[in-house]
């Protein structure tokens, strides 16, 4: 959120800094939840980044728009699969599901935020 510019620049730059904020509570949960159930949860960055099917971001300066629609593509990607692998889960372990529909439900509020703050 550092490359931000643009006329919405302090807006999408404390939206990020939100978001920022209730992920790393969220991959906590998660975190915990791994461990509970018996899994080693992988946080590492080089871990992270090899898992991850979301597209890479730009380097360099962003224009506030794009940054928005980016982020929010990102975000409605990773809620879509949370829901998927909610259902998928099913009744067989209720704790983790409701902690994936949980997440999905603050990634959905987050993109609704994002997108409109320029529409």
């Amino acid at each position: 959120h550092w490359n931000v510019v643009g006329p919405h620049f302090r807006a999408v730059h404390l939206q990020l800094d939100e978001i920022t904020d209730a992920v790393r509570l969220w991959y906590d949960d998660v975190a915990e939840r791994l461990t509970t159930i018996g899994v080693t949860p992988d946080g590492r960055a080089a871990t992270v980044a090899a898992a991850t099917p979301l597209p890479e971001a730009g380097a360099g300066w962003q224009r506030d728009e794009a940054t928005v629609e980016a982020m929010a593509e990102r975000l409605s990607t990773v809620a879509a699969r949370l829901r998927d692998r909610a259902t998928k889960i099913g009744d067989s372990d209720l704790a983790t599901q409701g902690i994936l529909i949980e997440i999905g439900g603050g990634l959905e509020k987050q993109v609704w935020m994002l997108r409109a703050q320029i529409r």
